[in-house]
Order: C-alpha cells, then sequence, then structure tokens
C-alpha cells in the first residue's frame, strides 16, 4: 500500500515539474509511474479480496483516496496533452535544418524522377520518328509500286490493242487468201 502512494506521489511531482517548465523530458516518466501506480494499486485490490471483512474496513478509505489521485492524474494528463511545449531555440534550428534536408531529399527526388520521365519522353518520341520514317518509306514503296502498276496497265492496253490489231489483220489476210484460192479454183 506505501509503495503504491510512493509512485502516485512520484507521478503528482513528475506532473507538476512538467507544468512549471512546459518540456516533454517528464511526461514519459510521469505517464509510466501513473501506470506503475495503478498496476499496483489492482495488485493491492486484488489482495485485499483475500483479506477478512474487518481488515479490509481499514484499507477500503486508503485505496478510494488513491483510485481518485490515479483519476485525477489521468485527467491531468490529458490536459496536459493539450499544452504547448517549449522548445528550445538550438531544437528549433536543429528541426529547421532536418526539414530542409527532408525538402532537399524531396526535391533530389523529384528532380531525378523528372529526369527519368525526360529521358522516357525523349526516347518515345525517338521511336515515333523513326515510325514515321518506317511509314514513309513504306508509303513510298506504295507509291512507287501503284505507278509501276499503271504503267503495267498502260503496256497491257497497249498490248491489247497491238494483239487486237494483230488479228484483225490475221483475219483480213485469212479472208483474202479464202477470197484468191476460191477466186483460183472457180477461174478454171
Amino acid at each position: 500500500m506505501e509503495s503504491v502512494q510512493q509512485q502516485i506521489d512520484q507521478a503528482q511531482k513528475n506532473l507538476t515539474q512538467f507544468e512549471k517548465t512546459k518540456s516533454n523530458q517528464n511526461i514519459s516518466v510521469t505517464r509510466q509511474a501513473i501506470n506503475s501506480a495503478e498496476q499496483q494499486l489492482q495488485q493491492v485490490i486484488a489482495a485485499l479480496k483475500n483479506i477478512p471483512a474487518s481488515e479490509k474496513q481499514k484499507f477500503n478509505p486508503k485505496v478510494t483516496q488513491i483510485t481518485n489521485n490515479i483519476t485525477n492524474l489521468k485527467s491531468k494528463m490529458t490536459l496536459v496533452d493539450n499544452i504547448p511545449i517549449a522548445v528550445s531555440a538550438e531544437q528549433r534550428v536543429a528541426q529547421q535544418a532536418a526539414n530542409m534536408v527532408a525538402q532537399t531529399e524531396d526535391s533530389k527526388r523529384l528532380l531525378n524522377e523528372t529526369n527519368q520521365t525526360g529521358k522516357e519522353i525523349v526516347t518515345n518520341i525517338k521511336k515515333q520518328n523513326n515510325q514515321m520514317m518506317d511509314i514513309d518509306y513504306t508509303t513510298g514503296r506504295i507509291q512507287g509500286n501503284i505507278r509501276e502498276s499503271e504503267e503495267l496497265v498502260k503496256l497491257m492496253k497497249r498490248k491489247e490493242k497491238c494483239v487486237n490489231l494483230s488479228l484483225w489483220l490475221f483475219v483480213v489476210v485469212l479472208i483474202g487468201i479464202d477470197a484468191f484460192v476460191m477466186w483460183w479454183f472457180h477461174r478454171t
């Protein structure tokens, strides 16, 4: 029971010190002391269950007082969490330096990502230029093939005219030969 009260007293002392300095150096110690006192109080309450009722009545006011003290300390700790913490100039400068380093690292990372993206864009543009050159080359070949096809069609038309003319001449010659042969046979 006395050790529980000592833990509570230490927690109260740490809390008072924290409220005076408003520094966060003692806050974790205070929380640990409160938690430790609460655990010890739970052990005392568990031990009181094994004590006869006449003996319990001696300890009940003390247990109630300790429980109230712990509850008060917890509510004060909740309030303390909302108190702005005083920071020394050195800590402020160190924090600003750390923030600047972090921002510099972020800037470097973003710059590297931008450079990488730029390189990818240049690579993609080169690929597109190569594809356009391939398309131009293919288009040129297609146009050349179309011109050759047009020339072949013209040649085929000329050949067709020549063949048609040759056939007509051949037919005329055959008719002439037939007429000559008929004339020859009829003359005699």
